[in-house]
């Protein structure tokens, strides 16, 4: 691996209130009621400055979820192991992307793995929640335009 970028994701392993969390939703969507879990989504996931279309579009995209696609991401995200040391062993940039609002992506952590490399780079995208994509692509597009330029001359 030459480059990484992460965006609105988490390396390390679950933490046990997590984990628990995640085996709620599951068991949730193994009887059909999984997006129950994620219909407080739309406000608590977003940035404050999302707009109600953005909002919406959320709703929508969460309704489109097939049970059990929710159900497998959520088994593999609370089984998955800690991939925080990855980071050592990658010559090239490392981009860490983070919406300014995200509350599941912690800005401590991404601090963190990014002390493990001199290549990584913390990056914020502004007036973005956990969606970054959703709620402010310029910025974001800015932000990977930058670090595909950075891993080509790596």
């Amino acid at each position: 691996v030459r480059a990484l970028a992460l965006m609105d994701t988490n390396i390390a392993a679950d933490t046990a209130a997590q984990r628990a969390r995640r085996q709620e939703i599951i068991a949730q969507a193994a009887q059909g009621q999984g997006k129950i879990a994620l219909s407080d989504w739309p406000e608590t996931m977003l940035s404050p400055a999302a707009t109600a279309e953005i909002r919406q579009d959320l709703r929508l995209r969460l309704a489109a979820i097939p049970e059990e696609g929710l159900k497998w991401a959520q088994e593999a995200m609370a089984g998955r192991a800690s991939y925080e040391a990855a980071v050592e062993k990658i010559s090239g940039p490392i981009y860490l992307i983070r919406g300014s609002d995200d509350p599941t992506c912690a800005r401590a952590a991404l601090a963190a793995w990014g002390e493990r490399s001199a290549n990584a780079q913390l990056r914020e995208v502004p007036a973005a929640g956990h969606f970054t994509a959703l709620e402010n692509p310029l910025a974001l597009a800015k932000i990977l335009r930058e670090f595909y330029a950075a891993a080509r001359a790596a």
